[in-house]
């Protein structure tokens, strides 16, 4: 096995500028109204936001964000269309092709912003970049062992999925169709008994009865009422781009595209001073367990604060729990 840690191999790597590395360059335009649904993914800067029937790029590729959201990095395996709001490997100059990658990734490539409003990268600011390269044995080395933990983190993220999907079907079973007071009514039950998915002693909780209501039948007791008297909510502030830190450094917030298959996927959110933060927006602060939902563009779009997303600050078009109303 190949000791990364070794002199023998450190030795080995030399210090050269990106651009000797690999060769990006920018993508192409495809305005929305000229794409054709097909097999190949577009890619923007903040990941896939549709497909066409034509691609640009032979797969597999990388791909990093240029204008708007700057750096990261995609790992793209077949053929694609990159937008022109992001920067492509056009020549990745005998390389491995992941270790560009994750050499990509590793990169803070926010302070290289050109932009004098929407934070832009420009491919020729870059090149010159000093960066460690390895011979191609340790990059290969390094690619699988990163790739093998991302793999364990997508089947980790499908597992969520999985999860995540079970209980959306419970919640619907319990407080939409009612099925623990149904069983009640029908007869399907007898004090003391499980309903599959259900232990006896919650089940025990629900009503025994169903009664009319303007939203058709509901379990006896309870009511029907507006939103705005069950939870509280508040909207974002509504954060300029000239008041991004542009750098890893700072406080996170949230945007639409943040809010992704019912999770925060908070890899590319914009970053403001923390000092702002704490201060002009300390009240737009989440919290574990709120719930955030998207108001604008893409509509109900819904995901649950977790502690691992802390610190996070709410911003427009989302919008946040500032008190759960309970009974």
């Amino acid at each position: 096995m190949l000791n990364l840690e070794s002199d023998e191999v450190r030795n080995n790597w030399q210090e050269v500028p990106l651009g000797e590395v690999m060769a990006l360059q920018r993508g192409f335009d495809l305005p929305r109204n000229k794409r054709v649904e097909g097999p190949y993914p577009v890619i923007a800067s903040t990941g896939r936001v549709g497909s066409h029937v034509e691609a640009k790029v032979g797969g597999p590729g990388v791909v990093i964000g240029r204008s708007g959201s700057l750096g990261g990095g995609q790992y793209i395996k077949d053929d694609f269309w990159p937008l022109n709001t992001t920067l492509w490997v056009k020549d990745f100059k005998g390389n491995d092709r992941h270790f560009c990658y994750y050499l990509l990734k590793s990169l803070d490539l926010a302070h290289f912003n050109a932009g004098s409003g929407v934070p832009t990268l420009n491919r020729n600011h870059i090149h010159p970049l000093p960066v460690l390269c390895p011979p191609l044995p340790e990059q290969r080395a390094i690619a699988h062992i990163l790739g093998t933990l991302d793999d364990k983190i997508e089947l980790n993220r499908r597992m969520n999925e999985t999860l995540e999907g079970m209980a959306r079907a419970l919640f619907k079973s319990w407080f939409v169709d009612f099925e623990p007071v149904r069983a009640k009514v029908d007869g399907r039950w007898r004090r003391g008994q499980s309903l599959p998915g259900m232990p006896a002693e919650l089940y025990d909780l629900f009503p025994d009865g169903m009664v009319d209501s303007e939203l058709g039948e509901v379990p006896e007791g309870w009511e029907v009422v507006p939103l705005p008297e069950a939870m509280d909510f508040r909207e974002g502030p509504g954060i300029r781009h000239w008041q991004y830190t542009n750098s890893q450094e700072g406080t996170r917030f949230i945007n639409i595209r943040c809010i992704q298959e019912g999770d925060l996927h908070l890899e590319t959110a914009n970053r403001i001073k923390t000092e702002e933060a704490d201060g002009k927006y300390a009240h737009f602060h989440l919290q574990e367990w709120d719930v955030v939902v998207s108001t604008s563009g893409t509509l109900g779009r819904i995901a649950i604060v977790r502690k691992a997303h802390l610190p996070l600050v709410l911003n427009t078009s989302e919008l946040g729990p500032k008190n759960w109303t309970t009974s």
